[in-house]
């Protein structure tokens, strides 16, 4: 175990981080992408303060609701003003961890390495629920491996309070507690006592209690939406190779080509020859997460990102391995990532510029225009008398609460039949005896029985490229017609 005298007066590794933050909050204040819909939906979530919400735990709501406050201001940067604090913590806390396990040079190397991932570059720009997850993993990492070496109810209610955060902030955060299980369970060395995991498990039960409790309250609806997205009935029954290979390449964009090329040898020849210092551990950690994903995709679908709770064992075990085995290959995977991660600050200072072709669609479409379009609308619907907008669609819907969150407008969904597609569907649907006209946006469609088609948008720019936004008026007896068929 390291001493506070085998401390360097400044950490290389440290001061590194640092720098990769400081460049990243800078670039952000001239990040010109608009916000996605999911961090749209995200800041809404935070306007109204709950304990769950419809498709992920509340934590990000909470975090955004916080920092937007402080700062007096729900401007992108604001919004995601926390990301890349939150991956330069995490990058922090895998370094203590490290410090645990390996040598100082090797420690010293694993912040570097974490903070320059793809995942984390890109996560610094655009702010996710895996961000704030990812770091609570990575602090229950660090409490488990303190309690591996001694008894401590500081550290046992440290690791309680981060799983049971991290659950807050993503339900993924279950992968750690069955990867130190199966660690458990397979190395002896990475057992902790009974009475420190029965105060960690009872902690994080504890905090999280008011989201169990706010599912139970709403039939579910976070577990249900998580069940649908995994989708392994219905129109994607059936086994899916194409997927499962996909979301393994995928893996190379997220962790990084040389890095996921290095986890993947050292998974096949880990039964084999000279054992790295905790590799079984590591893996064990990590490789589960991979395998589930892997099956996951096979079964039905699975985005690239599912895997990244992988990475936080991961990063620690493949930066030991490149710097022991490979040291040339761990610095080429330096410089690579630490040009992406200069280079796409700078890509979004002009989002626009980017496209697949001469005059074809924007690469990054789908964090553009969507303001144009919400503030066409409200100009619309004020010329036209109305006081209303009603949207079909969370695209819409998203942008028209985030950008018109200052307007004396009232901003509704119309909801489908069943369980409802999005938060706006459930918490903001459409009265159903509702008496005025309103202006009713669709993409691709309007009513039939609208009175009037204000304006179809051909969009040949940004998020809505290649479909109409449809604008009409709809009156109250067509707009009940409507939810009776639940369209």
């Amino acid at each position: 175990m390291f001493r506070i005298s085998d401390r360097p007066a400044i950490n290389p590794g440290v001061v590194f981080v640092l720098l990769i933050t400081l460049w990243r909050i800078v670039m952000l204040a001239f990040n010109r992408t608009e916000l996605y819909v999911d961090e749209s939906q995200y800041w809404f979530w935070g306007q109204n303060l709950d304990f769950g919400y419809y498709s992920k735990p509340p934590m990000i709501a909470w975090v955004i609701r916080a920092v937007t406050d402080l700062a007096g201001s729900s401007s992108p940067f604001w919004v995601r003003f926390p990301a890349p604090l939150f991956h330069m913590g995490t990058a922090m806390l895998l370094m203590y961890a490290a410090r645990r396990l390996f040598d100082v040079p090797v420690s010293n190397w694993v912040g570097p390495v974490y903070v320059l991932l793809p995942m984390a570059t890109l996560g610094s720009a655009l702010f996710s629920t895996d961000t704030i997850m990812l770091f609570f993993y990575a602090l229950a990492l660090l409490a488990w491996l303190q309690l591996q070496s001694r008894r401590s109810v500081f550290w046992a209610g440290m690791l309680g309070a981060a799983v049971g955060f991290g659950m807050l902030s993503k339900y993924a955060m279950i992968y750690f507690v069955i990867g130190a299980i199966l660690a458990a369970f397979f190395v002896r060395g990475a057992r902790i006592s009974w009475r420190d995991a029965a105060i960690a498990a009872a902690l994080a039960l504890v905090m999280m209690s008011p989201n169990i409790w706010w599912n139970l309250q709403t039939g579910g609806t976070t577990l249900q939406h998580t069940v649908d997205n995994a989708s392994w009935s219905g129109a994607r029954a059936g086994l899916h190779f194409r997927a499962m290979l996909q979301f393994l390449a995928g893996q190379f964009a997220v962790f990084g080509p040389i890095l996921f090329a290095a986890y993947l040898l050292r998974l096949v020849r880990a039964p084999f020859g000279q054992k790295l210092p905790h590799e079984a551990m590591l893996l064990w950690l990590s490789a589960p997460v991979i395998a589930m994903m892997m099956v996951q995709a096979l079964m039905s679908r699975a985005n690239a990102n599912w895997g990244v709770t992988a990475y936080i064992g991961g990063t620690l075990l493949v930066t030991c391995f490149l710097w022991q085995r490979g040291r040339y290959w761990l610095y080429a995977s330096q410089a690579l990532h630490l040009a992406a991660a200069i280079a796409l600050p700078l890509i979004l200072l002009h989002p626009g510029d980017l496209r697949r072709e001469n005059g074809g669609r924007q690469y990054l479409a789908r964090y553009l225009n969507r303001a144009e379009t919400s503030l066409k609308l409200a100009q619309l619907a004020k010329d036209n008398g109305l006081d209303t907008i009603v949207s079909k669609g969370r695209e819409l819907a998203a942008d028209l609460h985030y950008t018109l969150r200052n307007s004396d407008l009232k901003l509704y969904s119309l909801p489908r039949s069943g369980f409802p597609a999005s938060y706006y569907e459930q918490e903001f649907a459409v009265p159903g005896n509702y008496d005025r006209p309103v202006l009713f946006a669709g993409i691709d469609n309007s009513p039939d029985c609208a009175r009037q088609i204000l304006f179809e948008d051909d969009k040949t720019d940004g998020v809505f490229t290649g479909h109409k936004v449809i604008a009409s008026i709809v009156d109250p007896a067509c707009l009940q017609s409507l939810l009776e068929k639940g369209r």
